[in-house]
């Protein structure tokens, strides 16, 4: 039996031992995670088959997911209750986008079609297909509903984009096509501060920002490398946008066609989603390295307008990681991985920075003789 000051002495040692193994780790788990203190708050499994695509309502209430079974599922949060099962589609879901007040969500499919669900009875309100008037030719990669409700945008493996009238009840009403890409639409975003812009980025490496009532491009930028994913920021002045093939995310001055931040340290594979938070301080990325990359957008190296990585959450057995989103609290995430779980994160705004001190050298010349 130990003595009290047996004990003592053991803890004594632990504590040391402890310490060091934390001033031995600090800076390679800093170099691998990243500075900022992530907690994970939720996870819970959505769907036994892989998800391919993610949306959150605007208002954070609902969250929808797509798996390769071609199952939609409406979930709520932040409890994760599971609310719809909703099916319909024949093949693999592309794309998800809920409508501005939260009450609809949208599915493209590679099926040929685009489908219209209510969120409150998870039932089917309107279908776009091959027996709409002037529809689609290739499938729809992309789906976007503008702020005011008013239109739907589809982007198209054809190199089209379509604007679908929402204010009506038929599926007839189409108010234009936007020709101008040479390739495949993969990414549609309208603008939260004007509800006229829409951005479409294409894999001819191409982004343009449209005009919707006049069907007319705004401005056209090139070179970004096939864009995966767009989106804007939530003040409207910069574009968001996520590549193929590890190049990270580059935040733009869109209307200038400057660069104002490039996030990519670490990263690797095509950036599958992307998300800015509301008070535009951080970016998060979900990307095919299995990986959650969170960065900061307010300190950026004006001299190489990198981003800082703030975190980085990774586990190989997740998968792609195919939606990422703020909450509307700003502070945070959910994702959903291809292992069919959704997870979500809170930032909590500790920073911890350990620096490994320097280890002694021998000193040099006063060596003992024997």
């Amino acid at each position: 039996m130990m003595t009290p000051r047996e004990k003592r002495a053991i803890l004594v040692l632990l504590i040391i031992g402890a310490a060091f193994l934390l001033w031995l780790f600090s800076e390679p788990f800093r170099k691998s995670k990243g500075d900022m203190v992530v907690m994970q708050v939720r996870q819970f499994h959505a769907h036994d088959d892989p998800i391919v695509a993610m949306a959150l309502s605007p208002d954070g209430k609902f969250l929808a997911t797509a798996a390769k079974d071609n199952t939609i599922k409406v979930w709520q949060l932040p409890d994760g209750k599971l609310l719809h099962t909703i099916q319909g589609h024949a093949r693999t879901v592309t794309d998800l986008a809920f409508s501005h007040d939260g009450q609809r969500l949208v599915s493209a499919s590679a099926d040929m079609t685009v489908r219209l669900w209510s969120v409150a009875t998870g039932k089917l309100e309107r279908q776009w297909d091959s027996r709409t008037p002037d529809w689609h030719t290739g499938w729809v990669e992309a789906v976007a509903v503008s702020p005011d409700g008013k239109f739907l945008a589809t982007g198209s493996r054809d190199t089209t984009v379509k604007l679908w009238d929402l204010t009506t009840k038929t599926t007839k009403a189409l108010p234009r096509t936007l020709w101008g890409h040479s390739d495949t639409v993969t990414a549609l975003a309208f603008s939260p501060a004007d509800k006229n812009l829409l951005a479409s980025g294409s894999t001819d490496g191409s982004i343009w920002i449209w005009d919707v009532r006049k069907g007319e491009p705004v401005i056209k930028h090139s070179a970004y490398q096939d864009p995966q994913q767009i989106a804007f920021s939530p003040k409207g002045q910069w574009l968001v946008v996520g590549t193929y093939g590890g190049k990270g995310v580059k935040v733009m001055d869109w209307r200038k066609g400057q660069q104002v931040a490039w996030a990519h340290e670490g990263m690797e594979g095509n950036v599958w989603a992307l998300s800015v938070s509301p008070d535009e301080h951080y970016l998060v990325a979900g990307a095919g390295d299995n990986g959650v990359w969170i960065y900061d957008l307010l300190h950026v190296d004006q001299e190489h307008k990198t981003a800082k990585r703030l975190h980085t959450l990774k586990d190989e057995y997740w998968g792609d990681v195919r939606g990422v989103a703020f909450l509307p609290d700003g502070r945070t995430i959910v994702a959903a991985m291809e292992d069919g779980n959704v997870r979500m994160w809170r930032l909590t705004g500790l920073t911890i920075h350990i620096p490994t001190p320097q280890l002694p050298s021998p000193a040099v010349g006063h060596e003992h003789r024997h």
